[in-house]
């Protein structure tokens, strides 16, 4: 798998900067001088990381991530900020559009890291996606759920036997089924996970 980075900064110093510190890891980096020019990237190439200043004219790094987020929500971002900007970066850390951020001035070996973890954010992602697709396109009425029952993922069958129409995931499913039943269910584990897949059958449905 091609590992690419989108370096995000309008100082043009900071941008070979960048660059200089990845050479010879093996990523293929991408370079944009701003916000926009970053989304016209993303908007005609895959990038699973994008690595953006907070502090830039017209859209700041925290705006940028936002909209990375909303529009392409499999890219893992990672912003590089001063004290200053902080109360920002601990914004869109809680709104999840952020994956971490490193405070300047880093240590080249911080920055490795964090690319490291982010590459690893990204592959689980993809696994998700997969498992959902799965379940999505599968001949049964399925439901994944964690430990405590809590529902993480319904297909469109199983929405359609347990007459929802509405987003469910995080409910405990004895909220839609009260005779929702562990041992009288279809059960198995989720692949590399903690979390359980249910098959719903007519008969369970209350």
């Amino acid at each position: 798998m091609l590992r690419r980075i989108l370096l995000v900064d309008d100082e043009a110093k900071m941008l070979s900067a960048l660059q200089r510190q990845l050479r010879g890891t093996g990523y293929d980096v991408l370079v944009a001088g701003s916000g926009k020019e970053a989304l016209e990237i993303l908007a005609t190439t895959e990038v699973q990381v994008v690595v953006s200043d907070v502090r830039m004219p017209e859209m700041t790094g925290d705006e940028l991530m936002t909209r990375i987020k909303r529009q392409y929500p499999d890219v893992v971002g990672i912003l590089l900020t001063g004290y200053a900007e902080l109360n920002a970066v601990i914004r869109v850390l809680n709104e999840g559009a952020v994956f971490r951020f490193l405070q300047k001035p880093w240590e080249p070996e911080a920055l490795l890291d964090c690319l490291h973890d982010a590459f690893v954010n990204w592959q689980e992602k993809q696994q998700v996606n997969d498992q959902h697709t799965y379940l999505e396109n599968h001949e049964h009425a399925l439901v994944e759920t964690d430990a405590e029952g809590r529902a993480l993922y319904v297909n469109q069958k199983a929405c359609q036997l347990l007459n929802v129409n509405e987003d469910i995931t995080g409910a405990t499913l004895k909220t839609y089924c009260r005779c929702f039943d562990r041992n009288s269910c279809c059960i198995w584990p989720a692949a590399n996970s903690g979390n359980w897949k249910f098959r719903v059958s007519p008969a369970g449905r209350c």
